[in-house]
């Protein structure tokens, strides 16, 4: 999704969500912060949710939320967001079938049955196939649960290289977020990753993201090989 695209679809959900909400429209520039924090947000925390989703999950779930308060708070976002994912999972026929999962928030940290993992491998490479998802939007979960399946067992010299390409990605995206938005620590955050790179020794939370980015690769690679 293009950066104006989410900009768009950001500011007809806040006007939704604020009738739904009773929450007082700010104006002028609070406004535009506050679009721009709610799309961050958004895309942040639920990037395989798309805006007809929130909007329903505001609908049915957000009745629920007793105090909204005079003016929005990202924080009740999630009040909302994480009742409905659970049920989004919860209340599929697979719960039939899978007796003993837990509810399935965002970060979907519990060990999930096969039976839902595939579905919601098949789900991801859907929107891959079909609807342009791109490597961001991949659950790094399912890296590890075909690895547990010994489904992706890559050597050394391969988890090298695929780090490489990440880290490649990681840096194009900086230096696409500095060009979007040339403010000095977007800048810096460029530069200084740039200088990691270039040294080879990429540490802190960039080697996170970076080893987090090359799995994802790994994973799109399969949901888009050749059947």
């Amino acid at each position: 999704m293009k950066l104006e695209d989410r900009t768009d679809w950001a500011i007809g959900l806040l006007a939704k969500i604020h009738v739904i909400t009773g929450w007082i429209v700010p104006e002028n520039e609070l406004m535009n912060i506050l679009v721009d924090q709610f799309e961050k947000k958004l895309y942040e925390s639920y990037p395989t949710v798309n805006p007809d989703e929130v909007e329903f999950a505001f609908r049915t779930e957000g009745t629920k939320v007793k105090d909204w308060g005079k003016s929005m708070n990202l924080s009740l976002i999630d009040e909302v967001m994480y009742p409905y994912l659970s049920k989004r999972f919860e209340l599929s026929k697979l719960e039939e079938q899978v007796k003993t999962k837990k509810s399935m928030y965002v970060e979907i940290k519990e060990n999930l049955s096969d039976v839902t993992m595939n579905s919601w491998w098949e789900y991801i490479e859907d929107q891959v196939r079909n609807k342009g998802y791109k490597l961001d939007f991949i659950p790094i979960h399912l890296y590890e649960w075909k690895v547990d399946k010994g489904e992706i067992n890559k050597t050394k010299e391969e988890k090298f290289q695929y780090a490489a390409r990440a880290a490649e990605y990681r840096k194009n995206s900086l230096a696409k977020i500095a060009d979007e938005n040339d403010s000095k620590e977007n800048r810096e955050a460029f530069e200084k990753f740039c200088d990691m790179v270039k040294n080879g020794f990429i540490q802190g939370k960039e080697y996170n993201i970076v080893i987090n980015l090359a799995k994802k690769i790994i994973v799109l690679e399969m949901m888009t090989a050749p059947k």
